[in-house]
């Protein structure tokens, strides 16, 4: 739910700030810019929905199990490379990323 609320909230702060530029630009180039906005925001809640997060015990590999402290996640090797490299828009590099840790309320 918390999510939801800062989707919701992230959106209407960027539809405000769109509203205040559409006085001064062509008001259906500022419609379409909300909107591609608006199904970003939407695209990435429904990739938040498929990432299976971890807590406590997490085997990374053979080698490595990390113990993820409470208030805190972990995503695995895919989707922390989709984040990083996909969304964030970093190049891709070597295969160094084994997951990732962010806080409980983290939404990329």
């Amino acid at each position: 739910m918390k999510k939801v609320l800062l989707l919701l909230a992230l959106f209407l702060f960027i539809t405000s700030i769109q509203a205040q530029k559409a006085k001064e630009n062509n008001p259906e180039e500022d419609t379409a810019a909300m909107n591609e906005q608006f199904r970003q925001i939407l695209k990435v809640a429904e990739k938040d929905k498929s990432i299976k997060y971890k807590t406590g015990k997490v085997d990374i590999n053979s080698e490595v199990e990390l113990d993820v402290p409470v208030g805190f996640k972990f995503m695995d090797k895919a989707d922390a490379e989709y984040v990083v490299y996909d969304f964030w828009g970093n190049p891709k590099s070597d295969n160094s990323i084994l997951g990732m840790v962010v806080k409980i309320v983290f939404l990329f």
